[in-house]
């Protein structure tokens, strides 16, 4: 009979003074380990909360703001026009702003399938293949199959890691959810990255992706803040709202300043963390622990580095087609997404001042990426109240705001939410399936 080698190495057949040392050590490792996992779930009880906390403040603060619109604004006059509401143009309103998320997730998914197939051709080098098989002593034939299987190689694992749309649909609107909740209304950017790493992409490629897709929307809100800038200029006479114009056109100029040196000079990036690390490293000195942790940071973060100044400049020099195909989807989507409050006020038999809500809603834009409150709760209602009280009857101006807000903000709270869980009962089940 073959000998049982775990009973060997049990601690019964060890002697008494051995035995009580090593089921000491081992009850020492499960407290250990129970001590870990009761860590683990005090920390995600504790972000649990954080989250359920930001949450409530957003939406407290949305419903305060709106009731005190509605309260103010409300009259006989408001109840006769809900009693002429087009209920197709609401509608519409709705399914447009769906739309606007679509552009958005097939923009994701250019800006990823671009940066993993450049990242795959500069692993596998297929032309060094060619040229290595070509050195060997075989036949001229095996060097050609060899080097046709490494770029079908290349072209199959590319395949497999392109991003599905309906993957990418999956992340922008789980995003929602987290940009409902932080503060200012883009506040996404972090899940984003988290999930498009889950999906193949590095952490440096997957920010460069996310980083992408905000320098795309920032040129073209700049654009479109200093049109609507002018516009304003002339049709209105405050001189809150010119100075307001002015105030932002200055933040515009610095923020194209960062932009333009992050993308045309990736790699003096590493010189400016090298030099934040080195700062960190003179208070570090005196622990060990310290330095061991901030070695490993460090390692990390200039890895992830090299990869966002690859993908950075392999955009830069070799996607010429994709910035502009990305350039046109960040202007259909954000004149997509404009056209929803023209299309309200048409619901409410009100004139939709087309104009005005572009050059109005870019300057909006500005206003609620500021970090001020979770979802830019209060900023919005106020905002959009204010520069259409000129234009929108205030008899309609509360109903106009809430159905604005249901649409941008509630909508958008509600697919994320129900995304999120979705998304998270996915990486639960991947994650039983490994273990």
């Amino acid at each position: 009979m073959a000998p049982n080698f775990e009973n060997i190495y049990s601690p019964l057949h060890l002697p008494v003074h051995e035995q009580g040392w090593r089921m000491g050590s081992e009850r020492g490792t499960d407290e250990s380990s129970n001590d870990e996992a009761v860590g683990d779930k005090l920390n995600a009880l504790g972000g649990r909360r954080r989250r359920f906390l930001l949450l409530f403040i957003s939406i407290s603060i949305s419903i305060f703001t709106l009731l005190l619109l509605l309260n103010l604004t409300t009259s006989r006059e408001t109840f006769i026009a809900l009693g002429q509401v087009n209920p197709i143009f609401l509608l519409l309103a709705f399914l447009i702003h769906i739309f606007a998320l679509t552009i958005w997730s097939f923009r994701l998914k250019i800006l990823s399938d671009f940066v993993s197939e450049r990242r795959n051709s500069a692993k596998f080098h297929p032309a060094r293949e060619y040229e290595n098989y070509n050195h060997c002593n075989c036949g001229g034939s095996v060097c050609t199959v060899s080097g046709e299987a490494v770029e079908k190689q290349r072209r199959r694992r590319w395949k497999r890691q392109r991003l599905k749309f309906s993957d990418s649909l999956k992340i922008v609107f789980a995003s929602l959810f987290g940009a409902c909740i932080t503060p200012s209304q883009f506040g996404g950017e972090p899940i984003r990255i988290y999930l498009l790493n889950k999906k193949g992409l590095s952490v440096g490629d997957s920010t460069v992706v996310v980083f992408g897709e905000r320098v795309f929307d920032f040129f073209v809100v700049m654009v479109g803040a200093f049109l609507g800038s002018l516009f304003l200029w002339h049709a209105t006479s405050s001189a809150i709202l010119k100075a307001f114009c002015m105030f932002f056109g200055v933040v515009f100029c610095v923020g194209v300043v960062a932009v333009t040196f992050c993308v045309s000079k990736p790699e003096s990036v590493c010189g400016v963390f090298e030099r934040i690390f080195s700062a960190i490293e003179r208070f570090a000195e005196r622990s060990s622990r310290g330095r061991a942790t901030l070695k490993r940071v460090r390692e990390r973060a200039f890895q992830e580095l090299e990869n966002f100044c690859a993908a950075v400049v392999a955009i830069r020099e070799e996607g010429r087609k994709v910035i502009l195909f990305a350039l046109f989807l960040s202007a259909a989507l954000w004149t997509v997404d404009f056209c929803i409050p023209s299309l309200i006020l048409l619901g409410l038999n009100a004139p939709p001042v087309w104009l005005f809500s572009f050059a109005a809603q870019f300057l909006l834009l500005v206003l609620v990426a500021l970090p001020t409150t979770p979802g830019s709760s209060g900023v919005a209602e106020i905002g959009i109240a204010s520069l259409y009280a000129n234009v929108v009857g205030m008899h309609i101006l509360g109903v106009f705001t809430l159905l604005w807000r249901l649409v941008v903000y509630y909508l958008n709270l509600f697919i994320g939410g129900i995304t999120s869980l979705f998304v998270l009962g996915e990486l639960k089940a991947c994650e039983r399936v490994r273990v």
